[in-house]
Parts: structure tokens; sequence; C-alpha cells
């Protein structure tokens, strides 16, 4: 009988520490939506909640870079380790995140909406495509957010997440 411990892996450690705090930063983007913003900001929420509705005007931005570091870390703890991992994670969600803000920009707001096929309309979540981006807000707070939490995300894995130099490290010390 085999009485040797099984110890888990450092890497899938940090990625599950990384998904879950990615996770963590998606739930409370979501909470401000829910407690600091205009009744019917969020999708499928019918009943307005009557919460603070009043946030400070400095936080406006907070749900993008949120958004922005939560994916990041999520999509990273997915499909890490390496570079070019986090390369793509952190420059794949800085450009659709930018996209989506910047397509609320008065003249591409009102092309997006003119071409938007009709049969959008009839789906659910892509029923909300004309009306996020005629009503939607361009702000160039929301452009700094982003790349904010995109740069943050990045120092975060980087520094608190380097699982791969730590399985080198492991490697060298085993092999030697």
């Amino acid at each position: 009988m085999n009485t040797s411990s099984r110890s888990v892996p450092l890497a899938y450690l940090s990625r599950i520490a990384l998904l879950t705090q990615g996770a963590t930063l998606l739930l409370l983007g979501l909470l401000y939506y829910v407690l600091l913003r205009e009744p019917g900001a969020v999708y499928g929420l019918v009943a307005p909640i009557d919460a603070l509705h009043s946030g400070p005007a400095f936080a406006a931005s907070l749900p993008s870079l949120l958004h922005v570091a939560a994916l990041i870390c999520m999509t990273y703890a997915i499909a890490g380790p390496g570079k070019p991992a986090l390369l793509a994670a952190c420059g794949g969600w800085f450009l659709l995140d930018s996209w989506f803000e910047l397509a609320q920009y008065g003249p591409v707001a009102r092309w997006i909406v003119a071409h938007a096929p009709a049969w959008f309309d009839t789906l659910p979540v892509l029923e909300r495509v004309r009306p996020h981006f005629m009503f939607g807000t361009f702000d160039f707070a929301d452009l700094a957010a982003i790349a904010l939490g995109t740069v943050g995300a990045w120092f975060w894995i980087v520094h608190f997440h380097p699982w791969e130099e730590r399985a080198s490290c492991n490697r060298l010390v085993h092999t030697a």
C-alpha cells in the first residue's frame, strides 16, 4: 500500500485562487450596479432594489475597472500559464472593453443601432444591443478605468500568481 501523501500542485491552487479572485471582482461590480446605479441598469433585474443609487462621483467608473480586471484574471486562470496567455488575456479584454466603451460614442452608437440586425430584438440578451448603444454613455474616465484595470490585473497576476516560475523552480529542485 502506498502511504505517500498526494499533494495538490501549486499551479492548480494558484489557478483556483485566481479564478476565485476574478469571480469576486465580478461580483463586486455587479453589487455596485445593483446598489449604486439607477434601477433597471442590471439586465434581468425587473424590480428595482431600493438602495443607495447615488454613488460617489469618483467611483462611477469602478465597474469598468472591476469588469476588465475580473475577466483578465478568470481568463488567465483558465488559459495560463505563460506570457502569451497573459498578453492575450490582457490585450483581448482591454480591446474588447475599450471597444464597447468607444461604441457608446454618439456617431458610432448611431451607426451600430442603424445596422444591428432586426432579429437581435427577438433574442434574450441581444435584444439589449440597441438600447445599450442608444442610451449608453461614453466616458473617457471609463477608458482610463479599463486601462488601469488591465494594468492592475497584469501586476496582480505577475506578482502574486507566478505559478509558471514556481513550477520551473520546482522542476530545477526535483531534477538536481
